[in-house]
């Protein structure tokens, strides 16, 4: 903590990504010469400045990076001074999702975020091999924010096939940010979107899944965890009375995931 009435002038570049948690309370003025001086941790970590603390920057071009959290700068000389009231906080995405629309198959993509500083928003791209993207859509992020926002976005380009879709998120001062994709399979579409897991909660490494597979002889299975990234696919075959048993990872952590079997999808939850 820096008390009020104290300024701290930091001259060098401290590297504290070892450190966890890192909470930074800024009553007094915290001074920065130019160049990048603070690289804070991924994880539990915040800057906060009390409403007679400030954050000052003396000297350095408008891309010298002062402060970045995750590898993501946070504030820099062309940001301003920051004074008073203010939380820096990375991008942090959550629950990057997608499904298909009936009947039209559609994409309807839906994500969240749990924080947000200087985000303009979020460039959508698709990819049909996961390797050459193209740009499909944007949509406007919430600047700076200290609470879940919702996001969702429908590509209306009929989806076939696999389709791969990623968020780019961009700042106000044209900073990137590229997270992980998702796959869509267009391929096999169920019915009526039953999908029933046993046991759910899965204390172990196999689960059975009811499913109606609408004649299909296979279907292709997804497993996400709740960032969107997916853990594991494959193609399972589908028994005579429409169920299939699939052997999770043995070393799969516990947590929720999502599975995703041709455009349903149901909630897993895996307890070790």
């Amino acid at each position: 903590m820096i008390p009020d009435g104290i300024t701290v002038t930091i001259t060098s570049m401290e590297d504290l990504e070892a450190c966890v948690p890192i909470l930074i309370f800024v009553e007094g003025e915290r001074s920065f010469q130019s160049g990048k001086k603070l690289d804070l941790p991924c994880v539990d970590t915040a800057v906060l400045i009390e409403p007679t603390g400030s954050l000052t920057g003396r000297g350095g071009l408008g891309a010298s990076n002062y402060i970045t959290i995750c590898g993501t700068t946070v504030w820099q000389a062309g940001d301003g001074d920051i004074i008073g009231g203010f939380v820096l906080l990375p991008i942090e995405l959550c629950c990057f999702t997608g499904s298909l629309t009936e009947p039209d198959n559609y994409a309807l993509l839906s994500w969240e975020t749990r924080s947000e500083l200087n985000n303009k928003g979020f460039w959508i791209e698709k990819s049909a091999d996961g390797l050459d993207w193209s740009r499909v859509g944007f949509v406007n992020g919430q600047g700076t924010s200290t609470s879940h926002q919702f996001y969702s976005y429908t590509d209306s380009t009929v989806i076939r096939e696999k389709t791969y879709y990623r968020l780019i998120q961009i700042d106000f001062d044209g900073q990137l940010e590229i997270f992980d994709p998702i796959l869509i399979n267009g391929s096999f579409v169920i019915a009526d979107k039953e999908l029933y897991v046993f046991p759910n909660p899965v204390h172990q490494e196999q689960i059975t899944v009811y499913v109606n597979s609408r004649g299909q002889l296979e279907l292709p299975f997804n497993l996400l965890n709740m960032n969107g990234q997916i853990v594991m696919s494959s193609v399972v075959p589908i028994l005579e009375n429409e169920y299939c048993t699939i052997n999770l990872p043995m070393d799969i952590p516990t947590g929720n995931y999502l599975l995703n079997v041709g455009n349903a999808v149901a909630k897993v939850v895996v307890v070790r």
